[in-house]
C-alpha cells in the first residue's frame, strides 16, 4: 500500500477524532452551545433579494376562529347530507358537535324520519363552499354556511345552493352547535 493511502487514512482518522471532541465539548458546556447558537442565529433580509406584492395580505385566523369554522363546516356536512333509508343517521352524527340542548333536538329530528323510508330513493349530499362569520363574542358566534347540495329523488339529480345560519356557543373550551336554521 503507498504512504499517501496511510497518511490519507491517518489524516481522515484525526479529523474525524477531533470532529467527535468538539461535538462531545459543546454538548457538555452551556456557554459553547450559546456560542454555536448565536453563529447559526444570523439574520439575512429576503425583502432586498425577492419583491414583495403589497396587494395581498395574509391572515392567519385566531384559533377560535379556526374551531369555529371546523366546527361549522362539519356539522353543516353531516346536518345537509341524508337519505331515506339512513333514517336520521347523519342527524345522530351530528351530535358531536352540538351542545347537549341541540343534541336533544337533533334526536327528535331522527327519531320522526325514522320508518319514512320509501321504494323510490331520495337523497343528498352537502358541501360546505364558504363561511360569513357574521357575529363573534368570547363565548358566541354565528356563521352563515353557503353549501352546495347535490340531490338524487329517483333517477333524477340536481344541484343547488342553499345558506344554513348556525349559531355556536363555546363550552367547555369547545365550539357547539346551539342552533341551526335553513335560510
Amino acid at each position: 500500500m503507498p504512504r499517501r493511502y496511510i497518511y490519507l487514512g491517518v489524516g481522515l482518522l484525526a479529523l474525524i477524532g477531533i470532529s467527535i471532541g468538539v461535538v462531545i465539548a459543546v454538548q457538555k458546556s452551556p456557554s459553547l452551545q450559546n456560542a454555536v447558537l448565536k453563529a447559526a442565529n444570523t439574520s439575512v433580509n429576503i425583502n432586498q433579494a425577492i419583491p414583495q406584492n403589497t396587494n395581498v395580505t395574509i391572515v392567519t385566523p385566531s384559533p377560535d376562529r379556526q374551531s369555529i369554522l371546523f366546527t361549522a363546516r362539519n356539522f353543516s356536512e353531516l346536518y345537509g347530507s341524508y337519505s331515506n333509508e339512513n333514517d336520521g343517521s347523519n342527524l345522530l352524527a351530528a351530535q358531536q358537535y352540538a351542545t347537549t340542548s341541540y343534541t336533544e333536538v337533533l334526536r327528535n329530528q331522527a327519531i320522526t324520519r325514522q320508518g319514512t323510508a320509501t321504494k323510490k330513493y331520495f337523497g343528498q349530499v352537502a358541501k360546505a363552499l364558504a363561511f360569513n362569520v357574521s357575529s363573534q363574542t368570547a363565548t358566541t358566534a354565528t356563521v352563515l354556511v353557503s353549501m352546495q347540495i347535490s340531490t338524487v329523488n329517483g333517477t333524477a339529480t340536481a344541484t343547488f345552493t342553499k345558506d344554513i345560519q348556525v349559531d355556536l356557543i363555546k363550552t367547555g373550551g369547545n365550539w357547539k352547535v346551539n342552533a341551526a336554521v335553513w335560510k
